[in-house]
């Protein structure tokens, strides 16, 4: 009688044979932790298939893990996976509505889904919350130029990142990703054309 009353008040303790099977939940950040590193490992090696499920893997161990979702949402991008990428890349966005890599992610994917709305609000917000970083306002002139057809907007954000970033060049832009797009855009690449030679005549002569 002893032994069965103590054997009760142990499974009370512990939950029961139910409890033995859920993880604690330093468990489980272990081993989304683990699983993370195994999806970077897989995509440094060009796995790319291994590297989405450990991230996903990842994800789902510890849901709220942004960077297992980051990763997820950079590798389906990286893929054009666009339909995919949507649902990670939203709710990314919703456990990290600040955080402007986040944000840069949502709307690429916002411009390849034709989101209009979504893309210019994400790619604004990057660009407000990163005041020093040229990705926002570039993000921001790719969803004028693809959706919008705004070209007002497109100079501006686009000289906007020049100021950010006056050592980087924007020659090749029409061959980034997300931009090949505008390759045979005319209206574009005249204004880039003409951008990049302002830019060429205000450097300063070489001594």
């Amino acid at each position: 009688c002893g032994l069965a009353a103590l054997l009760g008040l142990f499974l009370l303790l512990v939950g029961g044979p139910a409890a033995a099977d859920t993880p604690l939940p330093s468990w489980l950040d272990y081993r989304s932790d683990r699983a993370l590193r195994s999806a970077w490992l897989a995509w440094s090696r060009g796995q790319v298939e291994d590297a989405e499920a450990a991230a996903r893997m990842a994800a789902k161990h510890r849901p709220e893990n942004t960077d297992a979702w980051q990763l997820l949402c950079g590798l389906l991008v990286d893929s054009r996976r666009w339909a995919a990428a949507e649902p990670p890349c939203e709710h990314l966005r919703s456990l990290a509505p600040r955080e402007p890599a986040a944000l840069l992610l949502h709307a690429r994917v916002s411009v390849e889904r034709g989101q209009q709305e979504a893309a210019f609000v994400s790619a604004r917000t990057a660009a407000e919350l990163a005041p020093d970083d040229p990705a926002g306002p570039l993000a921001e002139a790719m969803v004028a130029a693809r959706l919008a057809g705004d070209y007002t907007v497109v100079e501006l954000a686009l000289r906007e990142a020049q100021r950010r970033a006056p050592q980087r060049s924007l020659a090749a832009l029409p061959t980034w990703p997300g931009w090949e797009a505008l390759a045979d855009d005319e209206p574009f690449i005249h204004l880039l054309e003409r951008l990049l030679r302002e830019a060429q005549n205000a450097e300063p002569p070489a001594p």
